[in-house]
């Protein structure tokens, strides 16, 4: 719990009407979602301006206000007592500046272990695996939904409860230096690095440079910290040493390599119903059963448990880590959005990847599809959107994903927008797929028609996968509503 006046020393602000009495329990910068007694970040954004709704934030109860500048429509006189609820307003150069050295100053303050997740994909399957793992024997707490940005991590820090004992967060990139940022932030104790592959290409000039920009967040552990990581991911392997000679704990996993830390054999990819592997620890080897489909999944767990196992106490047991591992993956449902199974009367089974794409994602994505089994059999169908934000490569990388979809044995491709109709003229074009098999739409409305028409029943398979700017998750609702 901060006060005005403490704020606005540890951001080098000015503090317009002061009111004690009035403490600061969370931070928000989002007046629709606020909760009396935050204080509200004035953030100017390429759609809007927090500056335009700081009134709206204190007729909802906020505590106070970090803004630019002085709101217009309110008075800054504390005698006008149509604005008598107007109070501790905050007055700084860069409020999100400020925000950031806020949460610097709580990090400060803070003895125990944070973790930071970072990769091109499973961030959030693997910090929500984490938490279901450390929960049942700590007071544990993760960063929410996607609170992973230079924005949402300094949130999520701000607003983690003062009585936890162990904080895992999500860092997230997309331009160069992010991670670094994010990393100054956050200070992790704990780094875990859970895949790298083609994302956010646009802002970098190759897979080794976005590569590069992820592993700053192990880079900036401190000598005492772990450093957790996919042993499998490309360039690993260089770089590996430099931790090493730092004298950072490396706690590995991976499918591949003989020698990671944690490993899986004997993966059961088939069943509908989730995931059975075989889990190799340091203190031997037990079999897991999951909801969770496909194999990027099992890296996910392979690498929630080597985190849960860096960060165990010096007097636990193996045995009590794996066993607490084994009663949590059991409960555990899959994250919304992220291959989360789901029911249609109309269409069958719809595997909702919607949340987000990359290539490599992708590939993962119809991998898992390819290898569900199912009786009596069922029609494999791809749903595409857009990959976005792969800059000159995209149109190469998205026909690229025509070899993927003729592995995986898909029977039909509905894609939707510009370069997802790439991959449908690929299928069309080099694979001689017949016109009755790719689907084209430039609309949801006539995606959804199209469907309609192909598939007469219910025998379906339906992944759902594309970026998030392709709002596929309308999509999927309207499949299941159907």
């Amino acid at each position: 719990m901060w006060t005005a006046a403490e704020i606005a020393e540890v951001v080098g602000g000015r503090l317009h009407r002061p009111d004690p009495s009035r403490p600061v329990t969370g931070f928000s910068v989002d007046s629709r979602t606020l909760r009396p007694g935050e204080l509200f970040v004035a953030l100017p954004g390429a759609r809007t301006d927090g500056h335009l709704y700081v009134g709206d934030a204190f007729r909802r109860g906020a505590a106070g206000a970090l803004v630019q500048r002085w709101p217009s429509g309110l008075s800054a006189n504390a005698d006008v007592d149509t604005n008598a609820h107007v109070r501790n307003v905050i007055e700084v150069p860069d409020p999100l500046e400020a925000l950031q050295r806020l949460a610097e100053a709580r990090r400060r303050a803070l003895t125990i272990p944070l973790v930071g997740v970072t990769g091109s994909s499973g961030k959030t399957t693997t910090k929500e695996l984490l938490y279901a793992l450390l929960s049942p024997r700590a007071r544990a707490y993760r960063s929410p939904g996607n609170f992973n940005t230079e924005i949402g991590l300094p949130l999520a820090l701000l607003n983690m409860p003062s009585d936890a004992e162990v904080g895992i967060f999500e860092v997230a990139l997309q331009r160069p230096g992010d991670i670094g940022l994010l990393a100054r932030i956050l200070r992790p104790t704990v780094g875990v690095l859970t895949a790298l592959g083609e994302a956010h290409l646009e802002f970098f000039g190759s897979e080794e440079a976005l590569a590069r920009e992820k592993w700053r967040l192990l880079e900036a552990l401190p000598s005492e910290g772990a450093a957790v990581v996919n042993a499998d991911a490309p360039f690993v392997g260089r770089w590996l040493p430099e931790l090493e000679r730092r004298g950072l704990r490396v706690v590995t996993f991976g499918l591949k390599r003989a020698d990671a830390a944690f490993r899986a054999r004997e993966i059961d990819e088939s069943r509908p119903s989730g995931l059975r592997f075989t889990l190799v620890t340091p203190g031997g080897s037990v079999r897991v059963r999951t909801r969770l489909l496909g194999r990027a999944n099992v890296y996910n767990v392979l690498g929630a448990v080597a985190a849960a196992w860096a960060l165990r106490e010096p007097d636990e047991s193996d045995d009590a880590l794996v066993l607490a591992a084994l009663r949590a993956l059991r409960e555990f449902r899959p994250v919304p959005r992220r291959l989360e199974p789901k029911r249609s009367r109309r269409f069958g089974l719809i595997l909702d990847d919607s949340y987000n794409a990359n290539p490599t994602a992708v590939r993962e994505a119809l991998h898992a599809l390819a290898r569900l089994r199912f009786r009596p059999p069922r029609r494999r169908v791809l749903v595409f959107g857009d990959m976005l934000e792969l800059g000159a490569r995209a149109p190469e990388l998205h026909r690229g994903l025509a070899d993927a979809i003729v592995a995986a044995q898909i029977d039909y491709v509905f894609a939707i927008g510009a370069r997802a109709g790439e991959t449908a003229r690929a299928l069309l074009e080099r694979h001689g797929w017949p016109p009755e098999r790719v689907f084209l739409a430039k609309t949801q409305d006539e995606l959804l028609r199209q469907l309609e028409r192909a598939l007469p029943d219910d025998r379906n398979a339906i992944l759902v996968k594309g970026s998030r700017g392709m709002a596929l998750d309308r999509v999927v609702d309207a499949l299941i509503g159907r």
